[in-house]
């Protein structure tokens, strides 16, 4: 290490050399070209690879450094510019290089030495033959071919040695996460424990019907440390008798639900029974109940309400209500003991209510948690009169593809905006029934998609995951095997690096897959070749930095294994992946960066 201390001040006049040398050389082509007929393609191929060596360089300072693209700029044509002194940038490059420093020097030095060949711009005294005549004198055609065939090959090995270094972000963060992000990622263990309680009780409120389907938002809402509050668009798919034939054209309309959640023991200890009789002790007049199971009674005393802190997360849609109502006087049923909430939902659909979002029972099978369900009759008038609708993600790729107009798709910052929530909801879903094993743009939906402009509306809402939910006799779900020979180490974080390339061209991956690509033996090893290709590209159409974040998930390459079951690889997600699409969201919204 301390041989590389005062790297960027050895580094700095090298390649600011090469760049003068660089703009050199192009006049110097460009104006014996106008001597020299048929080599106007040499001009083209030097400011290209000009082109090449000052983006990486910039990108190097503006992105990976984070010094912003002007003063990246500026200290490209200044080598005694004071930030190359920095002790920050010099530890960078230190780090960042390692044993590659000769090497990056070495290959600066060679490129310079090439460039500096083409560089007759300087007139001899005495004569003054023209300037065609004097580099027709100097070089042969034949060796301005040469020469310039070694310049593409120095660009490419100095472009390659940035490139496969590492940066010291990601080595920063697998050794040491930070405080807010153990917190975080705690918390988010708690939303998870809370979703998978959840679904297991929905898949028992209902025995009527074997089958449900659910669209459950990936942004719920927080509240303090034992409350969480999810948004579900919830529907009913099968049915077990031939009576219930006469409501098959109400299965594709589903119900919105809002349900409040919660949560014991992971973070915050509370007492279960405040909240819900707390619902209870508002009745005016609460009537008894056959069993405790069936009604909360009224308590001797009120409790105090509970307040939820405004969500740091993705918000809820628009219409929602920050803090849900006082149910009607009507007993708070366990829909889980009594098995009747696709009957309750449909007596209570499509009638006048007393308030946006009454609540109408909850439900509780296992003593994790409990969830009160809330009709959001809000979102469920504004769905059906403006015709929301819940499209699949695919769906609105291929609407792009047909269009294929400019000015149409999603702007880059709600594509990281997007990118962030995905990212969230694999940390907080994971290994449950609502995020398995993997995550797929057909099964990611978004709510309010313009279908003239294909502008989303509603972008800023969270996404929502479509799942079937199976009761208590309902059929058995598959498990899904993996082959031995697959490239794949975590097919959940797979999955998701391959979301976020598909944001970056806005396409599903097939469409990026090429012959080479594929695999005769094994599909999954082609998705794997495709999307480790394909996301090289990504750093020219979302930057560097996301690049690296979508080679992170493909990879799996976090330095603590691949079972995101433990807690050293949360937390190494969390912050190499949620923090680091955080971080360029703020900026892709303060520069309003759009396509």
């Amino acid at each position: 290490m301390a041989e590389a201390i005062g790297l960027a001040l050895a580094i700095a006049p090298l390649i600011i050399s090469a760049a003068e040398h660089y703009s050199a050389a192009a006049r110097c082509i460009k104006r014996y070209c106008r001597y020299k007929e048929g080599q106007e393609e040499l001009v083209s191929v030097v400011g290209i690879q000009r082109t090449i060596y000052r983006k990486t360089v910039e990108r190097l300072l503006a992105y990976d450094i984070g010094f912003g693209d002007e003063l990246a700029s500026e200290m490209l044509k200044n080598a005694d510019h004071p930030r190359w002194q920095d002790e920050e940038i010099d530890t960078y490059f230190a780090e960042r290089m390692a044993d590659s420093s000769e090497a990056l020097k070495t290959s600066i030095r060679l490129l310079d030495a090439q460039l500096k060949v083409l560089n007759f711009d300087q007139a001899e005294n005495g004569s003054r033959p023209g300037f065609g005549e004097k580099l027709h004198f100097a070089l042969s055609n034949a060796q301005i071919q040469e020469t310039i065939t070694n310049i593409r090959r120095y660009t490419k090995d100095f472009r390659t040695l940035i490139e496969q270094t590492t940066l010291p972000r990601a080595r920063d963060a697998v050794s040491k996460p930070s405080w807010a992000t153990r917190n975080r990622v705690a918390k988010l263990a708690a939303v998870k424990d809370a979703a998978d309680s959840l679904y297991e009780a929905l898949g028992q409120a209902c025995t009527k019907h074997t089958t449900h389907h659910a669209h459950l938002s990936l942004g719920p809402a927080h509240g303090d440390s034992s409350h969480v509050r999810f948004t579900i668009a919830f529907r009913r798919t099968t049915l077990q008798s031939a009576s219930c034939d006469s409501q098959s054209s109400e299965l594709n309309h589903p119900t919105w639900l809002t349900i409040e959640s919660l949560v014991t023991g992971t973070i915050h200890s509370a007492e279960t029974g405040n909240l819900l009789a707390e619902v209870a002790s508002r009745h005016k007049r609460p009537r008894q109940s056959s069993s405790p199971s069936e009604a909360v009674r009224k308590p001797k005393k009120l409790v105090k309400s509970v307040k939820f802190h405004p969500s740091t997360g993705p918000t809820a849609p628009p219409t929602m209500i920050a803090t849900p109502p006082s149910p009607p006087e009507s007993e708070i049923l366990n829909f889980c003991a009594h098995s009747n909430l696709c009957n309750r939902l449909k007596r209570l659909v499509g009638q006048p209510l007393r308030s946006p979002q009454p609540c109408v029972g909850y439900l509780e099978c296992s003593g994790k948690s409990k969830h009160l369900v809330y009709i959001n009759s809000e979102v469920q008038t504004i769905t059906a009169s403006k015709g929301l609708a819940l499209k699949p993600l695919r769906d609105v790729y291929t609407a792009l593809r047909d269009v294929n107009r400019l000015g149409t798709g999603i702007p880059r910052h709600e594509r990281i905006t997007l990118a962030k929530q995905l990212a969230l909801a694999v940390l907080q879903f994971h290994a449950t029934p609502w995020l398995t094993n993997s995550i797929a743009s057909e099964d990611v939906f978004l709510l309010g998609v313009d279908e003239h402009s294909l502008h989303m509306q509603t972008l800023a809402n969270a996404p929502y995951v479509s799942v079937s939910i199976k009761g208590p006799h309902g059929p058995l779900a598959k498990r899904t095997t993996f082959p031995g020979r697959t490239l794949i180490r975590n097919r959940i974080l797979f999955s998701l690096g391959i979301m976020l390339l598909e944001l970056v061209y806005q396409a599903p991956l097939k469409a990026l897959q090429k012959p080479a690509d594929v695999d005769a033996h094994e599909a999954q090893n082609t998705d794997y070749y495709t999307a480790d290709r394909a996301r090289h590209d990504a750093a020219s159409m979302l930057g560097p930095r996301y690049a690296e974040v979508v080679r992170k998930c493909i990879q799996c390459d976090f330095g603590h294994g691949s079972d995101l079951g433990k807690t050293k690889l949360q937390e190494a997600f969390h912050q190499d992946i949620i923090c680091e699409l955080e971080e360029l969201e703020e900026r892709f919204r303060k520069f309003a960066v759009t396509i």
